[in-house]
């Protein structure tokens, strides 16, 4: 199955950084405990749309928070969905604090992997780009 990585799936800098303030948000009772929050960021697509990634970063450093504050684990699937359910399992065992997951094949399956973890969900929908879904299900559109 190949992914396509046109440039109307290429994020912007403020679409990231309200990305980097929800999974924040989502993140915060870590915080509060004094220990550094682990994020899961898990994409569909290719390593080649890593640069996400960096965006996201900066996000975070944008609200506050460089890398020392909290730890990350980025993964790109590259439209596969074994992988994906794989890497989602896993880091839903270890367990990281907050799920953020880039477009909607993905999402269903994090959703599908973690019944108590936040997810912070980016997807293509220009009507509602992010959503969080907290661990009771709701989902809230931003």
């Amino acid at each position: 199955m190949g992914v396509q990585s046109s440039r109307s799936h290429r994020f912007t800098r403020r679409e990231f950084l309200l990305l980097s303030g929800a999974a924040l948000t989502m993140a915060q009772p870590a915080f509060a405990g004094g220990q550094k929050p682990k994020i899961g960021y898990l994409s569909w697509f290719p390593e080649s749309m890593k640069g996400d990634l960096d965006r996201f970063r900066e996000g975070m450093e944008k609200v506050g928070y460089t890398e020392s504050d909290y730890e990350i684990e980025g993964h790109f699937t590259g439209g596969n969905p074994r992988l994906t359910r794989d890497i989602a399992r896993k880091l839903a065992e270890e367990p990281v604090e907050v799920f953020v997951v880039v477009v909607t094949p993905a999402i269903h399956i994090v959703k599908s992997a973690t019944q108590t973890i936040p997810i912070v969900m980016y997807t293509a929908n220009a009507r509602s780009p992010l959503v969080l879904y907290r661990a009771y299900r709701t989902p809230v559109a931003i």
